[in-house]
């Protein structure tokens, strides 16, 4: 077992209670999903221009764990859901990178960083045919 996959578990035993009782007072895994979304655009939004934007980006990541322990946890785990949250992300990825971009830092690093982007959607796309 990887690295991740140990963190992972242990995460999941770790958060099982409280996530359950998110899940009992009416929260959803893509409640979660869409909080990522909101925090990881506004990190985009504000990167370069606003302390904010870290504290965002912290929320983002946060987020992003707990919908799939969410969903782990109170057995809903879905295709649609792991669509959702695969699409949050790489959208995430590709708006701050874009603002590396458009901010003038090299184009190297937000070129490479689009490719490694697409190259995992591509990736993902191909095995679920």
């Amino acid at each position: 077992m990887g690295f991740l996959a140990k963190t992972k578990a242990y995460a999941d035993k770790r958060l099982h209670k409280p996530l359950l009782f998110l899940s009992r007072i009416g929260l959803r895994p893509h409640h979660f999903t869409i909080l990522a979304l909101i925090c990881g655009v506004a990190s985009a939004y504000f990167l370069f221009d606003n302390p904010l934007s870290a504290a965002l980006l912290v929320l983002f990541l946060v987020f992003d764990g707990l919908d799939g322990a969410l969903a782990r946890a109170s057995s809903r785990e879905s295709e649609r859901g792991t669509r959702l949250d695969f699409f949050v992300d790489r959208l995430v990825a590709t708006l701050l990178l874009l603002k590396f971009y458009v901010r003038g830092v090299s184009v190297v690093f937000p070129l490479v960083g689009l490719l490694a982007v697409a190259a995992t959607v591509v990736d993902d796309l191909r095995q679920r045919k």
